[in-house]
């Protein structure tokens, strides 16, 4: 009898054991976001277009000292109607693996310039939700966003 009383107990206290993590209240996990202020500079057609991203206020004509020029002023803006410290801009294949890559980093370099972070969020035409080609932008982006424009 007393061995059947001291399995039962053991029985009942591992029960217990396993089933505490469950029952406990979890903490929600948290991060330092206080000092993130991060804004969407999006393309006004739509960021999965079939063709480049152009964020609002760039054209497809402009040229990398334009392009500058003009998230230069966007950019201020962000940071004092906002209070932002991070942009995100958008990038797709088309975008990066063209020309139009050579002077749309110039939006990059300005807002590094303002002492900001910048996130290239990455968008696909094909709506279908699966990434076709992911490397290639990463690639490039990444290679290539040291490069100083030609003078």
């Amino acid at each position: 009898m007393n061995r059947l009383r001291s399995h039962g107990r053991l029985r009942a206290f591992l029960i217990a054991a396993l089933l505490a993590p469950l029952l406990t209240v979890s903490h929600g996990a948290s991060a330092a976001t206080n000092s993130f202020r991060g804004v969407n500079w999006a393309d006004s057609r739509d960021n999965y277009v079939d063709g480049w991203v152009i964020p609002t206020g760039l054209t497809a004509g402009d040229s990398y000292d334009s392009v500058r020029s003009k998230a230069d002023g966007i950019i201020s803006g962000f940071q004092q109607q906002l209070g932002a410290n991070t942009v995100r801009l958008p990038i797709n294949p088309q975008s990066v693996n063209s020309d139009w890559w050579g002077r749309y980093k110039g939006a990059a370099d300005s807002a590094l310039s303002h002492g900001m972070k910048v996130i290239f969020g990455y968008w696909e035409a094909n709506k279908d939700g699966k990434v076709d080609d992911m490397n290639a932008p990463v690639t490039t982006t990444t290679s290539r966003a040291s490069e100083r424009p030609a003078p």
